[in-house]
């Protein structure tokens, strides 16, 4: 990926069978260059392209989502103003240090053990 910096912000994947998928999908972009950081807490899902085109949606980036089987909404825009205020939001969390695995140690009933 010559010329191509991708960077992901992204929940920890678990280490349990119902991760393993994600678990593999993150070390194969790992090898090839893809920066990931962890925010347990993250749930946006925004694209940035070049600093020209900001994409935020509530697709997921998986078949069942974006083939089509779910109803999603997003926008796009090409607008400097939004671009810039979605890339500084993005170039914000990527500053933030590694999130610590709250999932781990919280006795909410809906967080997976």
């Amino acid at each position: 990926m010559i010329g191509v910096n991708v960077k992901i912000i992204s929940r920890r994947p678990q280490k349990d069978k119902d991760d393993l998928a994600k678990l593999e999908c993150h070390a194969a972009l790992r090898k090839k260059g893809v920066t990931i950081q962890y925010i347990n807490t993250i749930h946006s899902k925004i694209i940035v392209v070049d600093r020209k085109i900001a994409i935020l949606s509530s697709m997921n980036l998986y078949s069942g989502s974006t083939g089509g089987g779910l109803l999603e909404a997003g926008l796009v825009s090409f607008e400097i103003k939004v671009v810039d205020a979605v890339t500084k939001y993005v170039t914000g969390l990527l500053a933030k240090t590694e999130s610590p695995d709250i999932t781990s140690y919280s006795n909410n009933r809906y967080w997976r053990r």
